[in-house]
């Protein structure tokens, strides 16, 4: 078991490292300005109060030639009737009930409803900046991409304060975006999100989802998809395509919005995504492992610190490339890295856990 500890952390700091090399050397600058018809969808359910602030950063953009269409799925406060105000003066948008149940379901809807041959989606509680279209999209076509990700920063832009907490989950969040960013540039892709996502509408339309009936993973079941079928996937670090999500405010929200993307592991197929998968909960068990066996014997406290440096040293040099690539470079602070990564190999093992057991969202079982 000694020998074993080291060897997954190793091949964890090899798979970081591998990605790190990947990324491009600084920000993306765009030289021309894109003119295809884009389509914007937004699943929105129960956001009274963030559809106004999206549909507000929209109404600003810069992009000539684009749609908003939100999907209310089925909400049970006030979204949609705030939409249907704010559509009076805001000719551009577009607003539908879904008539199925689901964030994918309502996706899905809204894809149907485009006319741009380009989809955006983002979700209803983020906000974007007011080049977000402009710069996603000739991300997308310089790329000549079928499928492009883009930056999604966890951070409320309303709050001059964030707080430890707060700031932690950006670190963390921000270490799924850059795996997302070095998989991709590796030709590896395992992840995106759908707060930021572009792809081409006529592939949506076949996907099936990679033959997926989950309520959510909209986003990570279709990229596998693309992927699958040989599309072409790529990745914006323009600091203009970021898009701005809340952090949760509690310990159980966050642990309760971890859960449910763990539970969607268990339906993964493609083999990169698993056995990165496998590379990060084993490095993470060998670090636990090694700080309850330093209780016992002084070898497994040595052992304990060589590991926890290691996989550190490794993120934090992550980390802060991806932060310099997408313009975020204040925001990796050593010392704040140093508590992630306390409590990451931790949290890993409880996120992994819950993952398991049924989970919730907005009343809904998912």
């Amino acid at each position: 078991m000694v020998v074993a500890l080291p060897i997954f952390v190793a091949a964890y700091a090899v798979l970081v490292e591998w990605w790190r090399r990947a990324l491009p050397s600084s920000p993306k600058e765009h030289d021309g300005h894109a003119t295809r018809k884009v389509s914007v969808v937004i699943a929105a359910r129960n956001e009274e109060a963030n559809i106004t602030k999206i549909l507000s950063d929209l109404k600003a953009q810069t992009y000539p030639d684009f749609e908003v269409i939100v999907v209310d799925d089925h909400s049970d406060d006030e979204t949609f009737a705030l939409c249907e105000r704010i559509a009076a003066d805001f000719p551009r948008l577009r607003i539908l009930k879904n008539s199925s149940e689901g964030k994918k379901s309502a996706v899905a809807a809204g894809v149907k409803l485009a006319e741009g041959d380009v989809v955006l989606t983002t979700d209803a509680d983020c906000r974007v900046q007011r080049n977000w279209i402009a710069s996603v999209v000739a991300d997308f076509e310089e790329n000549n991409a079928d499928i492009l990700a883009s930056p999604v920063d966890m951070v409320d832009v309303s709050s001059a304060h964030q707080t430890l907490f707060k700031r932690l989950q950006r670190l963390e969040f921000m270490s799924l975006q850059a795996s997302t960013a070095g998989s991709i540039c590796r030709s590896r892709a395992t992840m995106c999100n759908s707060a930021n996502l572009a792809f081409k509408r006529s592939l949506y339309d076949a996907s099936a989802f990679d033959g997926n009936d989950r309520m959510s993973g909209d986003d990570v079941f279709f990229l596998h998809y693309v992927k699958r079928s040989g599309g072409r996937i790529a990745f914006s670090f323009s600091p203009d395509s970021t898009v701005y999500t809340l952090p949760n405010e509690t310990l159980s929200a966050f642990f309760s919005q971890r859960a449910r993307w763990a539970g969607k592991a268990t339906s993964y197929k493609d083999a990169d995504t698993i056995l990165t998968a496998i590379v990060v909960l084993l490095a993470n068990l060998s670090i636990i492992a090694s700080a309850v066996g330093a209780f016992f014997s002084p070898l497994y406290l040595y052992l304990f610190v060589l590991l926890f440096a290691i996989k550190a040293l490794a993120d934090f040099a992550f980390l802060r490339t991806y932060a310099k690539r997408v313009g975020m470079a204040g925001v990796v602070a050593p010392f704040e890295v140093v508590i992630l990564s306390v409590v990451y190999p931790f949290y890993v093992l409880v996120s992994a856990f819950r993952g398991l057991l049924p989970n919730s969202w907005k009343g809904r079982r998912m």
